[in-house]
Formats: structure tokens, sequence, C-alpha cells
């Protein structure tokens, strides 16, 4: 059994933390069985209230809590950090 909103909130959060900029139909094209156009707007919705996407027009952008967190592994990935023993 399959959840199909809960797909649908992981595909917009992962896409959010891969800075990518989405539409409704882009995310409907990701998910195999996806839920309907109001199922779907209402979990973008919550997401969007939960600070994870920003709403512009007809697309979707990462909010502040992905933009957050994308950021913490680039810098993870660029410093480097030496401990003598």
């Amino acid at each position: 059994m399959t959840h199909r909103s809960a797909h649908v909130a992981a595909t917009a959060i992962e896409m959010s933390l891969r800075e990518q900029q989405f539409a409704m139909a882009d995310l409907a094209q990701k998910c195999d069985d996806a839920p309907s156009r109001q199922t779907m707007y209402r979990v973008l919705d919550q997401l969007r209230d939960d600070d994870w996407l920003i709403c512009r027009g007809e697309s979707w952008e990462p909010g502040m809590k992905a933009r957050l967190l994308s950021d913490v592994d680039s810098q993870a990935q660029s410093s480097t950090i030496d401990i003598e023993f």
C-alpha cells in the first residue's frame, strides 16, 4: 500500500532540497499514481505553511527550511577539518 499524499510531499521536499523550481505538472509526472490536483495542492500548501516551499504564481520554489538544509550539505562537503592526535 502506498500513501500518495506522502509520496507527493516527499517528492516536493526532495526537489526543493536539490534547489529545483517546479510546477504542479512536474510533480505529477514524478508520481506514478498521483492523487487528485486538489490533494496535491493541499500537500503543497501545507509544505508552504511549514516553510519548506514558496509559491510564486504557477511555480514552487525551495522555502527557508529547504534552503537552510541544502546550504548545510554544501558547506559540509566543501569544508575540511584537520584534527591532530
